[in-house]
């Protein structure tokens, strides 16, 4: 059973208190998050992956309707459970046709609602059901495509056998393999491959059998992979590059074995590399922003709340990977467009200091002969006197 997770949205402390307290919600395997308004439920939203929205009707500030339309906006397929009055049971109804897909009544049981979230649980647990096969083919075919592009040894053929499928008597064998993976523990990754060794011998005899149980180790691979952010096309690539040029046997277990060792290993490698990789992708895309938009004024906080991470973690971020504390790096970006733009147009003081963002030309002479050592006139005269 999924772990499900509720947002529970309502101005009214009492009454997030009787949905969270009169369950055992933990018995059901669903995890309680709460909102006292639709602002605050929204910034969950973005960092939370919310299986469940439980929201009150009538709230200030945002309205329950508002709330529903606007994380809907956001994660199309979040389910909704309304709760209004009476008085609003028309205006609920209305709700159902932004997709809630139930409403309750004030004053109403919470095993009503319990009834509510597992029945939308199942629902879930379907359509997740379909997106793994559905994501299951998708492997298998940029599997295909990848590795059909390489010069593949006979060998390993199997790898784009379109007629192989995951044989489910393996499918305890390999339901380990993506956990392993991610867990990053060599121990439990060696004692998994001992294991698929073993089952390898046992299938010594029986190609098709072997294949199928290879082609399925793949599949749970990419899987895994995906999971935790990388790309299918980063596995394949780590599959094709231990591949024998010139395989002295056709596919033997000992060959097998030995590729496949090499596969996982440098399969978990990858994925422990994967949240240094990822920082260094997210910073490119702050560093590309701030370079973007250095002259609107952006402060540390608001570029926070533009990549949603707090400003003490962009701030230490900033320094290890730019080496240059947050406001150094602006203001180095604002002195070389200030001095290109002194060099290479007419443009007044008060121009310059405007589409540098700053109030008025007399702080942008006072600040660039601070930055620069010589007034902004000065070194519009003669620019090479600063280098000297």
């Amino acid at each position: 059973m999924l772990e499900c997770r509720l947002l529970v949205v309502d101005d009214e402390q009492y009454l997030r208190d009787k949905v969270s307290s009169n369950v055992d919600w933990e018995r059901y395997n669903c995890r309680i998050l709460e909102a006292k308004d639709g602002y605050e439920a929204l910034a969950i939203l973005k960092k939370e992956e919310i299986d469940i929205l439980i929201t009150d009707i009538r709230m200030p500030g945002m309205n329950g309707i508002e709330l529903i339309r606007r994380a809907k906006e956001e994660k199309p397929n979040l389910r909704v459970i309304v709760i209004s009055e009476y008085a609003d049971f028309e205006y609920a109804r209305e709700s159902l046709r932004l997709g809630v897909e139930d409403y309750v009544l004030k004053p109403f049981r919470t095993q009503r609602l319990l009834e509510m979230v597992q029945k939308l649980r199942a629902e879930i647990e379907a359509d997740r059901g379909f997106a793994e096969e559905d994501e299951l083919m998708q492997a298998r075919n940029e599997m295909y495509e990848a590795i059909s592009r390489s010069s593949l040894p006979g060998a390993f053929r199997w790898l784009i056998n379109r007629g192989l499928f995951v044989d489910e008597s393996n499918a305890t064998a390999i339901q380990k393999l993506g956990t392993v993976l991610k867990s990053g523990h060599e121990e439990d990754l060696d004692s998994e491959f001992a294991s698929y060794c073993r089952l390898i011998d046992q299938f010594r005899d029986d190609s098709r059998a072997l294949y199928t149980f290879m082609n399925s180790l793949m599949i749970a691979l990419l899987s895994a992979l995906r999971e935790v952010g990388l790309a299918y096309d980063e596995g394949v690539a780590i599959m094709v590059r231990h591949l024998p040029h010139q395989p002295k046997e056709n596919g033997s277990p000992e060959m097998l074995k030995e590729w496949l060792q090499h596969v996982l290993r440098d399969t978990s490698r990858l994925i422990k590399s994967g949240p240094q990789r990822r920082k260094a992708r997210m910073m490119l895309e702050i560093k590309k922003f701030v370079d973007e938009n250095y002259r609107k004024g952006i402060s540390l906080s608001k570029l926070s709340e533009e990549f949603n991470v707090s400003a003490g973690y962009l701030s230490r971020l900033f320094q290890e990977t730019v080496g240059q504390h947050f406001s150094d790096y602006v203001n180095h970006l604002k002195v070389q467009k200030a001095k290109e733009l002194l060099q290479t147009t007419d443009q007044r003081m008060y121009e310059i200091a405007d589409y540098l963002g700053f109030q008025d030309a007399y702080y942008f002479s006072a600040w660039f002969k601070r930055e620069v050592g010589v007034a902004p006139t000065e070194y519009r005269a003669n620019p090479r006197k600063t280098e000297t």
